[in-house]
């Protein structure tokens, strides 16, 4: 029973399709990447990003370099993420 589960789980995490998005093995490799290449992460990394179905792995380098510099952005409402200028 255990294998089979395993298996089930397997071939929908590797086979699911996914609109507009990589494949979630490659997902978790981007997120592993990023987080490897933590230190080489720059403040450009998140001040010039913009959204773009690329599928190479900005995205996932976008949310480090948040990490990494949190204490770098402004809390008074002049910073937008994800360059979302709407404002509501």
């Amino acid at each position: 029973m255990v294998p089979t589960i395993l298996l089930s789980m397997w071939n929908t995490i590797l086979f699911y399709p996914q609109e507009f998005s990589p494949s979630i093995p490659k997902q978790i490799k981007y997120s592993v990447a990023a987080i490897l290449h933590y230190d080489d992460v720059t403040p450009a990394d998140w001040e010039g990003y913009t959204y773009r179905p690329s599928r190479t792995g900005e995205s996932e380098k976008y949310v480090v370099a948040l990490y990494k510099y949190k204490r770098q952005v402004p809390l008074d409402g002049t910073t937008y993420f994800y360059n979302d200028t709407d404002i509501p």
